[in-house]
């Protein structure tokens, strides 16, 4: 009970910074920010898998003492040199951004932010290091230190726009200088705090160790090994940042919408709707990770059945989808209790990517600990290949019948990830011969059960109406529909239960 209260406070943590920062943005432009940020994510989220604590820890066992240096020194060399690839990159990029009279000056925002792409695959280098040198409680610390830094001079900054009106391109650029100087902060604080700094004195070995082993294969091995890591994260990432770049084309090009009104859209849209239901989907994965790991650590010992992978998926359509209705039927109050918004006909949409963003984690977390990296890489690629070729026809598809085209956007995320969830149940079935034919007749019960729900509450809105002038409403609202919600748990559960027993 206490992680789950740990996750809850964690949670309301979250939600209270959003908040904050909403407050502190309303009426400003960042849509830079949003752009840079989201490219910034993929490529620091490309150096996601290397590891070398376990690399250093086992050449210090074997007194190669020199070498594991080298090691440190050589992984942030080379993740400096991709860091200069990909400046390159970004400077072909501005190129095509150049041209775009509405993202004026956002190239001078991409240059900085290229600078500071090393700096987290930098400090996580640094912290594993410094573990494997016995400073376990220095690696763990410094990490916190440099977010908590850089997220303090963040508010700052947030607190001077918030007075002063930055221009948007100006805001971003600092928003990544702040980081640079976090990162010297952090790295300044950490050599105060090292007591003993030869871990990190590199002297020439005039006479190789007789157990000298090759660092090019070791660096090689922390390069490659576990790649399908950061290709997951990579994947994540991309369903959010292809959906604004699509979506941004679409309308300045098609649509004739405005800048100005483009970012609005994008702030309210996807800086809010879908941080929410990303917070939704941690807060699920932490109450309910013991379960999905129970499950995992079967199938890595060999001990998994089909039986114990169809109850999971089953229990997960089972908690999720009743979650998903009642938060649908609340978007109104919700969004108007927490972000004081009025418009919550896309949050009705948006909150439909909460089950299938969940299935996908999930599915993914299955095949991984599968070691099947060939169905892995097409489960993921499977998924974004399909949004990509989806989005524009759903798009032009929702504008012709008269609907906003951020529905068609969505549909082709949903899409995209329940063809990934179906490729993981079919390699699932073969495996594990998972026979979610037979799963039918509890699919459609919880189909029935969920079909109850929607019309109870749905009736419930005529006596209880969810339009909301005021924060207060809102509250009282919400807590009226979790009463009926609770009451009809309670309820089905108690049917469930004689059923049983009959």
């Amino acid at each position: 009970m206490k992680k789950n209260y740990k996750n809850v406070f964690c949670i309301l943590i979250i939600l209270f910074i959003l908040i904050v920062i909403n407050i502190l943005l309303n009426e400003k432009d960042i849509l830079c920010t949003v752009f840079s940020f989201s490219i910034f994510l993929i490529f620091v989220n490309s150096f996601s898998h290397i590891d070398i604590e376990k690399k250093v820890i086992e050449l210090k066992n074997k007194g190669n003492v020199n070498d594991l240096k080298k090691i440190f020194y050589f992984t942030i060399g080379i993740i400096i040199i991709i860091n200069i690839i990909y400046i390159l990159f970004i400077c072909i990029m501005n190129l095509f951004f150049g041209n775009d009279y509405y993202l004026y000056n956002f190239n001078y925002v991409l240059i900085t932010m290229g600078i500071t792409i090393f700096i987290i695959p930098t400090l996580n280098v640094l912290c594993q290091y410094l573990r494997a040198n016995n400073l376990k409680k220095l690696g763990y610390v410094i990490k916190r230190f440099f977010y908590f830094i850089w997220f303090f001079l963040f508010i700052l900054l947030l607190i001077v726009n918030y007075k002063i009106n930055i221009p948007s391109y100006v805001f971003a650029i600092f928003i990544y200088l702040l980081e640079l100087l976090s990162f010297m902060i952090t790295i300044f604080c950490c050599l105060l705090f090292i007591k003993d700094r030869r871990i990190f004195l590199l002297k020439s070995v005039k006479v190789k160790e007789k157990n000298d082993v090759s660092v090019k294969k070791i660096l090689k091995i922390i390069f490659t090994n576990n790649i399908k890591l950061s290709l997951k994260r990579i994947i994540y990432i991309s369903y959010y940042y292809i959906a604004i770049i699509f979506i941004y084309y679409i309308l300045l090009y098609k649509f004739g919408y405005g800048y100005k009104e483009i970012a609005f859209i994008v702030k309210d849209t996807y800086v809010i709707n879908f941080l929410l239901i990303l917070l939704l989907v941690l807060f699920y994965i932490l109450n309910h990770k013991l379960y999905i790991y129970k499950i995992i650590n079967k199938i890595k010992l060999n001990e998994c059945n089909g039986m114990d992978i169809e109850s999971l998926f089953i229990d997960v359509l089972k908690s999720v989808l009743p979650i998903t209705i009642l938060i649908c039927i609340l978007s109104g109050p919700i969004l108007k209790l927490i972000f004081n918004i009025s418009n919550s006909v896309i949050f009705m949409f948006f909150i439909w990517l909460f089950p299938f963003i969940v299935l996908y984690i999930i599915g993914i977390k299955i095949l991984e600990s599968l070691n099947n990296n060939k169905i892995l890489y097409i489960t993921l690629c499977s998924g974004i290949l399909i949004k990509i070729f989806l989005i524009i026809p759903l798009v032009n598809c929702m504008y012709r019948m008269g609907y906003n085209i951020i529905y068609g956007e969505i549909l082709s995320s949903i899409i995209g990830l329940f063809v990934s969830c179906i490729i993981a149940i079919i390699y699932l079935n073969k495996k594990y011969k998972v026979n979610f034919a037979m799963s039918f007749e509890k699919i459609l019960n919880i189909v029935y059960q969920n079909i109850i729900l929607s019309v109870i509450l749905i009736v419930s809105s005529v006596i209880i109406p969810l339009n909301v002038s005021t924060k207060f409403e809102s509250l009282i609202v919400i807590l009226l529909y979790s009463i009926i919600f609770v009451i009809y748990i309670f309820i089905k559960k108690i049917f469930i239960l004689r059923g049983v027993k009959k």
